[in-house]
């Protein structure tokens, strides 16, 4: 039953973390089309290049990570309930250390999405491309290939994931996660956690380079998997039809 109770905790945590980054990622989006924001983020860039003043930045970002606190707050005080296991109303540095752990789980659920979407978009330039440039693999066969290529994808991008993100877990990532979060003598209190949770999910979790680190596993899987359907293809020209052999 404790199996069974931890594993629903570990599901609840990671479809609520990645809930509080979808709603996080629409409101980027949001400000991203608004032109008075780009306005003004353009303006505090200037600022910060020319005179060194970085105010402006932080103030934006402070702005940001309040848009999401009072979005999300509802989603955030589950979370902190389901980390804050001995129910004292704060995170200790192990409770801390498991928020870490189902925080990385639940960003590599929202990266896994755009990494296989991303990839298989690739497949399908890979295929057009062979179709239109006198392909080096048959046109009987691309579809076969295409269809391989995503189930690979499928099955390689978690397994990619987790091996690229497990250099994540350490002492000095819950350091810079519990930093974030307005920690008082070791502990970190809901209102610390609510207001601060994506600016800490955002510090230690860097989204470009991980997403490279798996596309990069992810093109040499499709190279391989290419470079044997070019030879299989090979090998099919080459053969002699039955009905030619018994010919003779």
């Amino acid at each position: 039953t404790m199996a069974a109770s931890s594993t629903t905790s570990t599901s609840s945590t990671s479809s609520l973390i990645e809930a509080v980054l979808t709603k996080a990622r629409g409101l980027q989006q949001a400000r991203i089309q608004d032109e008075g924001f780009m306005t003004r983020l353009r303006e505090a860039h200037t600022a910060m290049l020319t005179t060194g003043d970085n105010a402006k930045i932080l103030a934006i970002r402070r702005a940001e990570l309040e848009e999401v606190a009072t979005a999300c707050g509802p989603v955030l005080k589950k979370l902190f309930d389901l980390f804050d296991a001995d129910r004292d109303g704060s995170l200790d540095e192990k409770e801390s250390a498991e928020a870490v752990k189902a925080c990385i789980s639940g960003y590599n659920g929202i990266v896994r999405g755009s990494v296989i979407e991303s990839m298989e978009g690739r497949v399908d330039e890979l295929k057009a491309g062979n179709l239109a440039g006198g392909p080096s693999i048959p046109s009987d066969k691309l579809d076969e290939m295409s269809s391989m290529m995503k189930s690979k994808i499928d099955e390689l991008v978690p397994v990619s994931l987790s091996k690229v993100t497990k250099t994540l877990l350490n002492e000095n990532t819950c350091k810079a996660f519990r930093a974030q979060l307005d920690e008082k003598d070791g502990k970190v209190s809901k209102e610390g956690f609510v207001s601060g949770f994506y600016g800490a999910i955002s510090a230690i979790y860097p989204v470009p380079q991980i997403m490279m680190a798996v596309e990069e596993d992810m093109v040499l899987a499709l190279q391989e998997l290419t470079k044997s359907f070019e030879a299989l293809s090979s090998e099919d020209v080459n053969e002699e039809p039955e009905d030619k052999k018994n010919e003779r």
